[in-house]
């Protein structure tokens, strides 16, 4: 006889996290180092969720390659997404009953938010309440929503370049506008250039299907030009370096340009009025029952380092001295 889950077994998670997250990663080793399992152990969740279900098989699994869902592991999968969000809400609920002590914000960010925006904001925090506990990562936006409505983070830094991105939306999610970044183009400030100079010069921006490419390309056939992008690179860090080795032009995120170590280093290139520089939305992401204390605190701390942020880079862009 097949043996099935009873109610008991429903309300225990443990073996559908495990099986959403090696879902997701396509890896045993990869879902137990985030578990903080051994992968045996995750092995053994996998197994016996098959062995519950009737020794129905949920991924193919092939040595040396990806694990691959079936087709009962996908169905699975839609499930057990909509119960761990279930289950996220519910704790948002939860905690938001008392103050939350001891309770540690999950917050992700995308790689410049996390280095020139966060920090201002967790050090505003860590100043009015010395107990706050938070974990940040490192994440795109794209990624990071899955993980919000799923419960494995609790806040999210997104942006969104193109008017025709659609912010993250849905009855389980609640985004919020902190605020809309500059993006301007910079020179080494050793070796200023006029606009007219950077139009035939090299370029370094990310790859065709990046959103800063595009807006990129969007911004020079406004002003009659198309870039020669000769260096492609998703990391603004390495962008800084190539830019201040007169070895290119770049458009860089205003708080990248304002940082202390890059202040000196860059110099803004003027810009025709008739075509001003883009700019980029900045916003977080919650689902819609994440209410605790700590958490509105965070993001009104966000939000005022956002404020700071952006209009100085705006004043910059007024007046580059």
């Amino acid at each position: 006889m097949k043996q099935s889950f009873t109610k008991h077994e429903l309300s225990d998670p443990r073996l559908l996290v495990s099986f959403a997250k090696v879902a997701r990663l396509g890896s045993i080793t990869r879902a137990a180092e985030e578990l903080g399992y051994v992968p045996s152990a995750v092995s053994q969740h996998i197994t016996t969720l098959e062995h519950r279900l009737g020794g129905v098989l949920l991924f193919t699994r092939k040595p040396g390659s990806r694990i691959v869902l079936t087709a009962a592991g996908r169905a699975l999968a839609a499930a057990a997404d909509d119960m761990l969000s279930a289950a996220a809400t519910f704790g948002d609920v939860a905690r938001g009953i008392s103050r939350g002590d001891g309770v540690v914000l999950r917050i992700g960010a995308y790689g410049t938010a996390l280095s020139f925006l966060l920090p201002a904001a967790l050090a505003s925090l860590r100043a009015t309440d010395p107990t706050a506990r938070v974990d940040t990562v490192e994440i795109e936006p794209i990624e990071g929503v899955t993980l919000i409505d799923t419960g494995e983070l609790d806040i999210l830094i997104a942006h969104r370049y193109l008017a025709e991105e659609q912010p993250p939306s849905g009855d389980n999610l609640d985004a919020r506008l902190v605020g809309r970044e500059p993006l301007v183009a910079v020179t080494a400030a050793a070796h200023p250039r006029a606009l007219t100079e950077c139009l035939d010069a090299d370029w370094v921006a990310g790859s065709p299907r990046d959103v800063d490419r595009q807006q990129l390309i969007r911004w020079a056939a406004d002003v009659g030009f198309a870039p020669r992008v000769s260096h492609v690179t998703r990391d603004y860090l390495t962008a800084v370096e190539l830019i201040v080795s007169d070895l290119a032009v770049g458009m860089l995120p205003a708080s990248v340009v304002n940082a202390p170590h890059n202040r000196h280093r860059l110099a803004l290139v003027d810009n025709d009025a008739a075509t001003p520089y883009p700019f980029r939305d900045v916003l977080t992401v919650t689902r819609a029952g994440f209410r605790t204390v700590l958490g509105n605190a965070l993001l009104s701390e966000i939000a005022a380092a956002g404020r700071e942020s952006f209009d100085a880079a705006a004043a910059r862009v007024q007046d580059p001295s």
